[in-house]
Formats: structure tokens, sequence, C-alpha cells
């Protein structure tokens, strides 16, 4: 798949997000028929980053929730959605909230979690889906001459009394300790009238030394 085969062409290679890391893009269409495998965490929503995001989410799990959803008594299930910091992801406004909707008819406690930056512009219709939780990215891109603006998007439209935020205070792209930057963005989200605070890091951790 990745080098190509015979009269079969290699199948694209993209850069993940902002990230040093690369991927071989999926290929899905309407025919494609993902089979989840909840006993292995991939730690990347894998079928939502691929070309075909709209149509390939909720429509192909959909008959599959039931069954797994009442065997696993689980506290709470993570969904890994960081296209939603990508410029222009308000056109997934009806797919993401479509797929949320069904996850949690099933009984699934959900955690939306995001990374890589803020999520901007959609922001005010992600914090209203019916989640228990959202983590959220405070340290933004390395380097970036644009601040992370995911304080400032809380404090101009608040956070929702009802949904726990796990703030993503601790850089998991770095390998320094915190220097204080962290307690400082806590003190101002409870300052801001968050009740629900949860501490975590940026970004998943596959990005540091294993130890």
């Amino acid at each position: 798949m990745a080098r190509g085969f015979e009269d079969k062409l290699a199948m694209d290679m993209s850069k993940f997000f902002d990230t040093n890391y690369h991927y071989l893009v999926p290929e899905l269409d309407d025919l494609s028929e993902p089979q989840p495998n909840f006993d292995w965490y991939p730690g990347q929503g894998s079928i939502w980053n691929s070309d075909c995001w709209q149509g390939c989410s909720a429509n192909h799990f959909g008959s599959k929730q039931p069954d797994w959803a009442g065997q696993r008594q689980v506290a709470e299930v993570q969904l890994h959605e960081p296209i939603l910091v990508t410029p222009g992801a308000n056109k997934y406004q009806a797919s993401v909230t479509e797929s949320v909707k069904e996850l949690v008819s099933v009984g699934l406690p959900i955690n939306l979690v995001t990374y890589y930056d803020d999520i901007g512009e959609t922001y005010p219709w992600v914090v209203k889906l019916p989640v228990q939780a959202i983590t959220l990215d405070f340290a933004g891109v390395p380097g970036s001459a644009v601040p992370c603006a995911t304080l400032d998007l809380i404090q101009k439209h608040g956070f929702p009394s009802d949904k726990r935020l796990d703030a993503g205070v601790i850089d998991g792209r770095s390998v320094w300790a915190d220097t204080g930057v962290a307690s400082a963005i806590v003190g101002n989200l409870i300052n801001a009238g968050v009740k629900s605070l949860g501490i975590t890091s940026s970004t998943t951790l596959q990005h540091l030394p294993i130890d």
C-alpha cells in the first residue's frame, strides 16, 4: 500500500497536522465497512481523519454500537478528533453532531478530545455537543507566531457548567518540565468560571521519548 505494486498506485502520504509524522491516507467510500476494534486504542480518530470524513462516521458504525456498548462497563470513552482544529472545520458541524448524538444515544459517556491547536471558529458549537467532557489544547503549535487562543475563547464565550473541561496545559510535545505556565492557565480558567476541571497533556504522548 505504501509503495504501490504492478498496476496499483501507492496510497497518498500526508503530513499529520503540523507534526513531523506522516501517514497513509485511508481510501474510504460509501462501500467501505470499517471494523472497529475496541480492545485496541489507536490514539487517533483514524476514520474521521480520512479524505471522506463526511458520511463515513455514524453510518458506518451504526448497527455495531449497541452490541459493544452494552457489553463494556466503561466510565468514559475518549473520542479523539483533532480535525476540529484545522481551518474551515465548521464544514464538519453536521457530521460531528450526528455522530456524537448517535454514540451518546447508546449510553456512551463521551470525552471529545482535540489537540494540535485551539479549535477556533468551531468553539461555539463544539461546546454545545451532548458530551460529558471536552479536552482542549492550551499549548498550541510549538514556535508559532500565533499563540494558542483556547483560553481567550473560554474567556469570551464561557464554558458550559454541565460539562467537565480537561485542560491540556502540560505541553505534550515538550520534554521539559513546566515552569509555571500550566498553573497560571488553571488559575485563569477558575477565574473564568469553569466549574469542573481536569488537567491533562495538550496532545497525545506519542511525540515524547518513551522514558
